[in-house]
């Protein structure tokens, strides 16, 4: 049932109910003139108020609403935005009104394109748009994932206007991060890692050729606050891979502790790890190589299968030549190697290379992580129970910090780590990376009580609508860090503001992009002298509903056609 026939169906109730009171209310008296105006008074009331509510469609001729936007050239045109520059064109507080001022079938939007708030509005009528040339520098950027203290940040993007440039990642302090090249298609893909947990702005820098900065854009970016990972490596052996492994997760603010089997009872490092159900429950992720694999005893194996299958995470490493019992222990977990122990160089992407032992071909429910620049699967994980289990068969991946490529070695083990690692996931709510001054931000996901705190410590109720997956509209005025306080217990999640002119190319481009979208949805050619069926104006019917309803109150408690009571 649509809201205009729910809205007929209860003023229908309304009138009968009204006939009822009235024929009752008068059974002891004459029914005289007065008596049947009500009557008749009623349901013209209820009529007037539902053509009110929902006015009668009119015809309005095809017409063209030429709109002024950002960037507009100077000229005379039928409505310019706010956005626009300054001309003697009507001004119109967005697309909504200007169409209710001036009807019209199609809008030709000159300049950069329309706003967030006005696309709504423009898919109600045909559009046409003459685009601008692709602004030069940064033209998109995707917000990174969801990151704890210590993961790893991946940005990506696109640049338009510059050829064989490059892009750079500087963390808050302003040291470099991570550095890419441009693909030819001007797309990048830049990796970090976040070392500690909070806001902070992070800033991207595109560079052409010459390495003169060409556009710069902050990121903001929001470590989420979480116990560090618990993460125990055994190997069977000592060595530099053990190392700078612990030496990274340290840097990353991990729990971290190891072992190393010397032969004879002997151990080096950590206290040794008990393989048993309470210890292993403790932990995240257990890395363990071919040595130490093959070093556990039947009851530490089926231990260590039994905690992966409660959700901890296990990691089969390389660090040789893999003996067969190992292989065919390793290929029954569902993970299996290629035949032959020679290990082959493999080119992954932003130009790094490792040793590593080749896959065997993948089963259909093994997923792999990490792949050479040729697409062959160079590590693989799959679920076990309520955990995972990955291979990992790069070689000595040490090497890469031997050579400078330390960003890339955390990034590896980063990564490898966060694909098996025991879930914790929390409910939290959805909110956009960032947000930009006097735009309207959608955040989602909330738990009454809800309130914004702005910068200055100003708080704003937020009231979620629970059959809109409990979302609510905030309008900041203030650029900085906002706090989000919902949930109970009450929790605060950091939210950034940028100016209004902040990423001018980006917002230039989405611009651009999502107006050519809405002329290509609904072309104009084929409709532009076509009528269209507006709502008519609903000011008549108030008034004379407002008329009637007075006149009604009058007649019901006016003496008039009363008979006149009786001498006490």
């Amino acid at each position: 049932m649509t809201f205009a026939l729910a809205t007929g169906a209860i003023l229908v109730l309304a009138v009968l109910l009204g006939w009822l009171r009235l024929w009752r209310w008068q059974a002891a008296q004459p029914r005289g003139p007065r008596f049947w105006a009500l009557l008749a008074l009623q349901p013209l009331a209820a009529g007037l108020l539902w053509l009110a509510l929902h006015p009668p469609a009119v015809t309005v001729p095809g017409s063209t609403l030429v709109v002024a936007t950002r960037g507009a050239p100077p000229g005379a045109y039928d409505i310019r935005l706010p956005e626009a520059p300054a001309s003697a064109s009507d001004l119109a507080p967005d697309l909504a009104t200007a169409l209710r001022q001036r009807p019209a079938t199609t809008v030709r939007v000159v300049g950069e394109g329309l706003e967030p708030r006005d696309r709504a509005m423009a898919r109600t009528v045909s559009v046409q748009f003459a685009p601008p040339p692709s602004p030069t520098g940064l033209i998109r950027l995707d917000p990174p994932p969801p990151v704890g203290a210590g993961g790893r940040l991946q940005i990506s993007g696109a640049a338009a206007g510059i050829d064989g440039g490059s892009v750079e990642l500087l963390d808050p302090a302003g040291k470099r991060a991570a550095l890419a090249e441009l693909a030819p298609d001007g797309s990048f893909t830049l990796a970090g890692q976040v070392r500690a947990a909070g806001a902070a702005d992070w800033k991207i820098v595109l560079r052409d050729t010459a390495g003169t900065p060409s556009d710069t854009a902050d990121i903001p970016i929001t470590a989420l606050e979480s116990p560090p990972p618990r993460l125990w490596v055994r190997a069977g052996a000592p060595g530099p891979e053990l190392k700078y492994l612990a030496r990274w997760a340290a840097d990353a603010g991990l729990d971290f502790g190891s072992d190393v089997t010397l032969g004879g009872g002997v151990t080096m490092g950590d206290s040794p790890l008990a393989m048993t159900a309470a210890t292993l429950a403790r932990l995240d992720v257990l890395v363990l190589d071919e040595r130490s694999w093959a070093g556990l005893s039947a009851s530490a194996r089926a231990a260590v299968l039994s905690a992966v299958r409660s959700g901890m995470g296990l990691v089969l490493r390389t660090s040789g030549p893999v003996p067969a019992p190992v292989r065919t222990a390793w290929s029954t977990l569902g993970l299996r190697l290629a035949t032959g122990d020679t290990p082959r160089e493999t080119r992954l992407a932003g130009g790094t290379t490792v040793q590593s032992l080749p896959l065997a071909p993948l089963g259909t429910d093994a997923i792999p992580w990490l792949r050479d620049t040729t697409g062959r699967p160079v590590a693989a994980w799959r679920s076990y129970g309520r955990g995972r289990i990955g291979l990992w068969p790069v070689l000595d991946s040490y090497a890469l910090v031997l050579t400078g490529k330390s960003t890339a070695f955390a990034g590896l083990w980063s990564n490898m780590f966060s694909a098996v690692a025991r879930s914790t996931a929390t409910t939290r709510p959805d909110l956009p990376a960032w947000g930009y001054s006097g735009e309207r931000v959608s955040i989602c996901g909330l738990s009454s009580p809800a309130q914004m705190l702005t910068p200055g410590g100003t708080a704003i109720p937020l009231h979620p609508d629970p059959s809109a997956r409990s979302c609510a509209g905030y309008w900041p005025i203030t650029p900085g860090w906002h706090r989000l306080r919902s949930g109970d217990p009450v929790t605060e999640t950091p939210l950034r503001i940028l100016p209004a002119d902040a990423h001018p190319n980006i917002r230039a481009a989405a611009r651009r992009e999502a107006t050519l979208l809405l002329a290509r949805s609904r072309p104009a050619a084929a409709n532009t002298t076509a009528d269209r069926s507006l709502p008519g104006p609903a000011w008549p019917w108030w008034l004379a509903f407002v008329a009637v309803a007075a006149l009604l109150w009058w007649l019901e408690r006016a003496r008039l056609g009363r008979s006149a009571p009786e001498p006490i």
